[in-house]
């Protein structure tokens, strides 16, 4: 803090991960004698630094808040795609080592003249390089290269109130989607960071007293995503599962004498399953119900998940596999988790 006015942050971050993720979706389709299993392993490190300055003041009587910054991260990932049987690496499909960094100056102002009016606006960079360099790769795209990126973002936010206890609010602003630097190298020409375009508009409340309500209403449309198929290595078409529609509502009731229930809806819709939009995968409608009661340093709390005990279906994919006797071309069909069926669980907390 330099002054009661002025405040400057730095934050920095590292970190170093491996995974090593074995899968058979396909079974016996491409290899009837040792099965389809694939295996993926990454090794990466990553770093960043985060460094802002804040400065607060009173224009025109209005509290004002501005801030500018600028961000960086550094990703250096290698991912390596193989064949497997019985979690025994047999050879590679694809080796690649990946850096990819990027940068993001931006400057922010929250603005509040008035009590019951609240402005947030913005305005970001985000420029990004992606350098990769391939040791095995059976694929036909070339994965060799470095390439530059880059696009600008605005966000707006406005919050009115509160009025009896009840304050609206919306949000609009623009962001992107950070693609597979594979798929960039494999066509430049692709949209490395496509927009998104999302508007958000609700209410909140607490009117009826010990009870608090919400209501939120959001859009997002996501253009030109590229799907880098990690299992083979290659980019895809269409983005199957996209949801097309989602909702969630959640009622939260608190009494004086420590208890509070919450009931909580999940919806989604059916959607696309396939790139093509010829099959769909099927949604849901869930109830959670959630009771808890604290005394003192003692809570306990009892769950219910599934309220209704309807069957539906978690993850969902649309693609072609083969079981032994089947025939050798395979056969077309979605493949699916069960969802969790009515469960039930409890537990209880000591505070000290």
């Amino acid at each position: 803090r330099l002054d009661e006015a002025q405040t400057i942050a730095v934050r920095g971050y590292g970190s170093y991960y491996t995974l090593d993720l074995f899968n058979n979706f396909t079974f016996y389709l491409n290899d009837p004698v040792n099965g389809d299993e694939i295996t993926q392993s990454d090794r990466r490190f990553l770093a960043g630094v985060d460094a802002q300055y804040q400065y607060k003041s009173k224009p025109f009587g209005a509290s004002l808040i501005s801030t500018a910054g600028f961000q960086y991260r550094i990703d250096t990932p290698r991912v390596v795609l193989g064949t497997s049987i019985q979690r025994h690496r047999t050879g590679r499909t694809q080796d690649v080592s990946v850096v990819e960094q990027s940068y993001a100056p931006f400057v922010k102002f929250d603005l509040v003249p008035v009590p019951w009016l609240r402005f947030v606006t913005g305005v970001r960079g985000d420029i990004f390089s992606y350098d990769v360099n391939t040791r095995v790769n059976t694929t036909t795209d070339d994965l060799n290269g470095s390439v530059i990126k880059g696009r600008p973002n605005v966000k707006a936010n406005l919050a009115l109130g509160p009025w009896w206890d009840t304050e609206l609010f919306a949000n609009v602003g623009t962001g992107y989607h950070s693609n597979d630097a594979r798929a960039v190298i494999a066509d430049p020409t692709l949209t490395a960071l496509p927009t998104a375009l999302g508007y958000e508009f609700g209410v909140r409340s607490k009117v009826i007293p010990r009870v608090e309500l919400s209501a939120t209403y959001w859009f997002l449309n996501l253009a030109s995503e590229l799907v880098f198929v990690g299992d083979e290595g290659t980019t895809g078409g269409a983005v199957p599962l996209a949801p097309l529609v989602t909702a969630r509502t959640d009622v939260t009731v608190r009494l004086p004498f420590g208890l509070s229930t919450s009931f909580a809806m999940r919806y989604l819709a059916d959607r696309w399953a396939d790139e093509e939009r010829t099959q769909t995968a099927r949604g849901y409608l869930l109830f959670d119900l959630v009771a808890r009661y604290r005394y003192k340093w003692i809570e306990a709390f009892f769950s219910i998940e599934n309220l209704t005990n309807i069957e539906w279906r978690e993850a969902q994919f649309y693609f072609t596999s083969r079981l032994a006797g089947e025939p050798a071309a395979g056969v077309p069909d979605i493949h699916y988790t069960a969802g969790t069926p009515r469960s039930f669980m409890a537990g209880l907390t000591v505070r000290f």
